[in-house]
Formats: C-alpha cells, sequence, structure tokens
C-alpha cells in the first residue's frame, strides 16, 4: 500500500499537480471496496491461497488507508499553517484521539451490545453505537472514521456471544448507502469536469501501476511464501469505493480551494475502479 501511494503522490507532483492534490489523492488512493472483493471471491475458490491472502489485505486496507489520510492531511496542516507545533499537536490529536475514543466507546460496547432480543431494539443498539461514534468525534474533533473502524474492531473481536447488532446494520444499510451516493454525485460539478479529465486519468493511471508494483514487491519480499500467489495480485485489490469518497469529502471541507477538483476527481475515478475492479480481480485470482 505504501508503493502504491508513493508512485500516485511522487507521480502526480511529477506531472506539476499542487502538492495538496497530490498528498490528498495519494492517501486516498490506499483505501480498497472490500465489499466487492469479498463478494467475486466467494463466487470462486474462496479457500484458496490468493482469496486468503486478500481476504486479509481488504480487512486492515481501509484501516491504513484512514492513518495515512490522517497523517497527509496532518503534514498539510504543518506546511501550510504558519504555526507548524500547532498543526502538530492538532493532527496529533486527531488520530490518538480517535483512537481513544473508539476504545472508550467499542470495550463497554462489546460487552453491552446483544443483550436485547433480536429485531428492532438491537437495530436501535447499533444505530444508536454508531450516532454516538459521529456526535463525539464531532464534539472531540477527532476523526469520525478511525474511532467507528477502532469501536467496530473492538466489538466484532470482543462480543462472543452475538453477531446480531452487524447483521441487523446489513439490513438496514441500503438506504443510507444510497444517501451518502446521491450526495457524493451532488457534488460533482458537470462544468468542471473538463479542468479535473487529466487530473483524473492521472490519478487513475498512476494508481493502477502502484497498486500492480505494491503487489510485485510484496510478493518478492514474501518469497517462497507467495508461492500459489498471483504476481500481479495487487491488480486485485483495484476496486475503490466508500471509504475513498468520505475522505474525499473531509479533505474537501479542510481545503475548500480545491474541494472541486478533489472531490470530482475521486468520484469519477470510483465509478472507473468500480467498473474495472472486479473484471481484473477475477482475471488476476482466477486465470489459471
Amino acid at each position: 500500500m505504501g508503493v502504491g501511494a508513493l508512485v500516485v503522490g511522487g507521480g502526480l507532483l511529477l506531472l506539476g499537480f499542487p502538492l495538496v492534490l497530490a498528498l490528498t489523492l495519494a492517501a486516498i488512493s490506499v483505501a480498497t471496496d472490500p465489499a466487492a472483493v469479498e463478494e467475486i471471491l466467494a463466487e470462486g475458490r474462496p479457500r484458496s491461497r490468493a482469496a486468503r491472502v486478500l481476504t486479509g489485505v481488504v480487512a486492515i486496507d481501509d484501516a491504513w488507508g484512514i492513518l495515512a489520510f490522517g497523517l497527509a492531511m496532518a503534514f498539510l496542516g504543518w506546511f501550510l499553517a504558519g504555526d507548524g507545533s500547532g498543526a502538530l499537536l492538532h493532527a496529533g490529536w486527531e488520530l490518538a484521539g480517535a483512537v481513544l475514543l473508539g476504545l472508550v466507546v467499542g470495550l463497554p460496547a462489546a460487552w453491552l451490545t446483544g443483550r436485547l432480543e433480536p429485531g428492532k431494539p438491537t437495530q436501535a443498539e447499533a444505530l444508536a453505537l454508531v450516532l454516538l461514534i459521529a456526535g463525539l468525534s464531532m464534539w472531540l474533533g477527532v476523526s469520525a472514521l478511525l474511532a467507528a473502524m477502532i469501536a467496530g474492531f473492538l466489538v466484532i473481536n470482543l462480543s462472543l456471544h452475538h453477531k446480531r447488532s452487524f447483521n441487523e446494520i446489513e439490513h438496514i444499510e441500503w438506504p443510507f448507502l444510497v444517501f451518502f451516493f446521491v450526495l457524493s454525485g451532488a457534488s460533482v460539478d458537470l462544468l468542471a469536469l473538463g479542468s479535473v479529465l487529466w487530473l483524473t486519468l492521472a490519478y487513475v493511471a498512476l494508481r493502477l501501476v502502484g497498486r500492480y508494483l505494491g503487489g510485485v514487491v510484496g510478493w518478492r519480499l514474501a518469497g517462497r511464501r507467495a508461492q500459489g500467489v498471483p504476481r500481479g495480485i495487487g491488480l486485485a485489490l483495484t476496486p475503490q469505493a466508500g471509504v475513498a469518497i468520505g475522505m474525499a469529502l473531509l479533505a474537501a471541507e479542510r481545503f475548500p480551494e480545491q474541494a472541486g477538483l478533489i472531490v470530482s476527481t475521486v468520484v469519477t475515478s470510483t465509478l472507473v475502479f468500480e467498473l474495472i475492479g472486479p473484471w481484473m480481480l477475477r482475471r488476476v485470482v482466477y486465470r489459471d
């Protein structure tokens, strides 16, 4: 993932794009769509070595993406702000505070959740947890994405007495996803698509190159342990969706002067990656 981010960031800088755009898109490029990857893997050989490797990677991929995004925002805040120490303290609190909030909410939630009867009470319980994290994150000024991911990790791994909360969330997630993507699409200015065409093409091409090179580097470092894993496995991680768009919207709030370019580029490229990503995943993993 680090190789891919370096390729995207360095490539955009060499092409003459501003530092804010290069670092922001480099961090966003790390995120993958785990739902798309897991769905495609389930169609074929879910117990193959390549499938197991990909499942492990996508399970933690978005967490690395959020961390990379937070560090990129911290560096840009320090670089662009007059008070460098203040920017670093703010960035440190945004990341460390998110981890702390995830622990404070996730640990008791892991024990409390699922004690009610199945059905609507469990749905209300799960939604209350999500809204609590969102509200506290805004109030404390920390990363809501990272805090929610930490809390979810704790709940799914420590609440061994049930899995109902996440099952109930899956039953009602579609209207929220539709609402989210409608708002994301509404953020795209069709009149500005011409100005972001080259940026979008460059981002798509560099991310594909970065994914391939990152997979090759990991494949070589693994040595004999990579037996049964395709060399171009990095291309199987091409799909990108919700987390990337969420980070783009957060970056647009942080840097309003570049908001149109960031959101339009990420939303447009997401359409491309969601179209070609499943095809590339099948070709890499099931070609034999």
